[in-house]
Parts: C-alpha cells; structure tokens; sequence
C-alpha cells in the first residue's frame, strides 16, 4: 500500500526544514507521538537508528526508524519498522519562495 501527500506551508524551505529536523519538535506535527529514543549512530545521520513510540486508538505502537537518506534541504528518508510492518517513508521539500511544498509518500510492507 502506498500513502502519498503534498502540504503547502506558508514559511521558506529553509525554516520547514530547520523545524523538521529538530527532534523536539516531533510532538508538533507527528499525531499520536509520545517518545523519541536515540539508539545508535548520530541523530538523524543516515544509518542511525531510534525507536519511536506513538499511541494509535489508545495502545501503545513502537516503531525502529532507520535513517535512509539525508540530503536536505531537499529529501529525508527512512523506514519505521512495528513487527510485520515496515514503512518506508521519503520527505521532499521544493522551495516555492516564501512558501514550501513537503511531499510525504510512504510505502507499506507486510511481512509473511
């Protein structure tokens, strides 16, 4: 299954990009966030890795994100991986001017 979306943010590249690779910034615009947990490798560099916990209908879901790709300001990738599930997810960001297009495609895997 593939889930794709376009957002058009009223702020310049550089400040969504700024904002979107902060992580104290997670519980702003990830519904359900509750923990962001370091695990190995340089936050947000690709190759680390981190857990997430989000809650999704009231349970608790945790989520291994490995970073993919980092070539921002343009494109973030990583997958998030919940037992069977894995979600690759790609984050591109086009500079419109004094606006900003952040495209999310993420793709869904189901493993067995």
């Amino acid at each position: 299954m593939q889930i794709s979306r376009d957002i058009i943010i009223n702020r310049p590249r550089e400040t969504v990009v700024k904002l979107f690779d902060y992580p104290e910034n997670l519980d702003e615009w990830r519904d359900g966030f509750v923990r962001f947990t370091p695990l190995e490798g340089p936050v947000g560099l690709e190759g680390s890795t981190a857990e997430f916990v989000f809650r999704m209908g009231g349970f608790p879901v945790v989520m291994l994100e490995t970073i993919l790709e980092r070539d921002l300001p343009d494109t973030f990738a990583a997958s998030y991986v919940s037992g069977p599930i894995t979600v690759l997810v790609t984050n591109t960001f086009t500079d419109l001017g004094d606006t900003t297009e952040w495209a999310v495609d993420s793709r869904y895997h189901i493993q067995g």
